[in-house]
């Protein structure tokens, strides 16, 4: 199996590095995506192999949960391939994204794109201020008293207070996906959106987290893939 370095080199039409960000664009796509070059292009190449190749464990699209016509919140929107790829199919796109490292990038990589909506905030199982521990890629938002103060709104108050009604759900949470959910219990009732939400952050999330759906809507159907590489746990669930 070719390393993720060489995969993404297959799908990159070009990259460059100016004033502190990559500037990215992809085979086949006519915008560019920006985000800051302190993360390092080993991190650029890895995203690019997760999200550019559907066989791949944390690819968050298949065929029950292909974005198509959907009302998008995407909670860790990061450096935002995913609405990057998606966007062309999608009615809207809310992405979630606490860390200053990435918002400068996601502003200019989406500002021509009117329905993709940047919100300088993470989602929780309550509302109020959290802290953002940073580390690169893979930060993440901890209650301790460390890093970055960042702003935490949930899924039921964010979609009622916008009169927003999302038909897919996607997370990537470096372990706070459990947290995520249960701040939007009311939401995923009353709508039911397709759902791609990480597993392998936390050895027992994969059952976790498909006990809190089906509790919320036992006719959700569920898919889990991957084996992550410490445990053995499932990479990704998807649910539809």
């Amino acid at each position: 199996m070719p390393d993720c370095t060489t995969l993404a080199k297959l799908k990159i039409g070009s990259l460059s590095c100016s004033e502190g960000y990559f500037r990215l664009r992809l085979k086949g796509m006519k915008q560019s995506l920006y985000f800051a070059s302190s993360f390092g292009t080993h991190s650029v190449y890895q995203t690019i192999a997760e999200q550019l190749y559907p066989r791949g464990w944390h690819y968050y699209e298949i065929p029950e949960t292909r974005v198509v016509g959907d009302i998008v919140l995407d909670a860790g929107c990061a450096e935002g391939i995913f609405p990057y790829l998606c966007s062309a199919r999608a009615r809207q796109i809310f992405a979630f994204e606490p860390s200053p490292d990435f918002l400068w990038g996601l502003e200019r990589s989406f500002q021509k794109s009117p329905n993709v909506h940047i919100i300088p905030t993470a989602l929780g199982s309550c509302g109020g201020t959290m802290f953002l521990e940073k580390r690169g890629i893979s930060s993440f938002i901890t209650e301790h008293v460390t890093g970055t103060r960042a702003s935490v709104c949930t899924v039921d108050d964010f979609c009622g207070s916008n009169a927003v009604i999302p038909t897919y759900l996607k997370a990537d949470l470096e372990g706070f996906e459990i947290e995520f959910l249960r701040g939007a219990r009311d939401t995923i009732r009353r709508c039911r959106p397709k759902i791609a939400i990480t597993t392998y952050h936390r050895k027992e999330h994969a059952d976790e987290i498909q006990r809190i759906l089906l509790s919320i809507n036992p006719e959700y159907r569920v898919r889990v893939k991957g084996i992550e590489s410490e445990w053995g746990s499932p990479v990704m669930l998807h649910a539809w």
